[in-house]
């Protein structure tokens, strides 16, 4: 038997709500895999950690640190916190309505670190990271308002011309997981195509952007 099954959660203020379930198929845990692995939270961390590789020296390796902790996992808590509180759906928040906070939040933490490291004197590729990745946020919040803008591909898109900029050709190979990530959301019912399909454009054009012109 194939096909959509529907889960029904209760939030917090009793509202009964129906995510995207599937019988399981072999197709659909290989799209779980993808994004559950290549989540915006993960490829986010991995993009700051290779930068500071790429430039190296302890001053690099604390402002990734920094970096990580103040953009990244203090958003991931606080989305976690929601999750337990009964607040949100699911930790990928299905129901653009429940995103508003989680995007404030998430924003405001960009904020403080790329002025921290503006201040601070941070290594410059640091501060393109977390521009761009505050840039891309606004514009995502301000869509959200009217229309849901998948965070999985527009994270994937942003790391793969992260790895383009930084390493050239070799890193050809990791644009494949731009219709990867596209194909798993879309397997996943957790997006439309076309959703997909303008978080990958907003991943690519924001940071191709700001690597471009402000890294070169």
């Amino acid at each position: 038997m194939k096909g959509i099954m529907s889960a029904e959660n209760t939030l917090d203020d009793g509202l009964s709500i129906n995510l995207p379930e599937f019988i399981p198929s072999w197709d659909r845990r290989v799209a779980k895999i993808i994004s559950n692995v290549a989540n915006p939270a993960l490829l986010a961390s991995c993009m700051v950690l290779l930068a500071a590789a790429f430039v190296r020296g302890t001053a690099a390796w604390t402002w990734a640190w920094i970096g990580i902790i103040t953009n990244i996992l203090v958003p991931v808590a606080f989305i976690l916190w929601m999750l337990k509180r009964g607040n949100i759906s699911d930790f990928d928040i299905y129901y653009r309505e429940q995103r508003k906070l989680p995007y404030l939040v998430t924003l405001s933490c960009s904020m403080v670190t790329v002025t921290a490291m503006l201040i601070g004197g941070a290594p410059m590729i640091f501060v393109i990271i977390i521009a761009a990745s505050l840039t891309q946020m606004m514009i995502m919040f301000l869509i959200n308002r009217r229309w849901k803008i998948s965070a999985h591909a527009a994270g994937m898109a942003s790391f793969s011309m992260f790895l383009f900029h930084s390493l050239g050709v070799t890193a050809l190979p990791a644009l494949f997981g731009i219709p990867l990530m596209i194909w798993s959301r879309v397997r996943l019912k957790r997006h439309t195509l076309f959703q997909t399909l303008a978080g990958s454009a907003l991943g690519i054009i924001v940071f191709f952007s700001f690597l471009t012109i402000l890294a070169d």
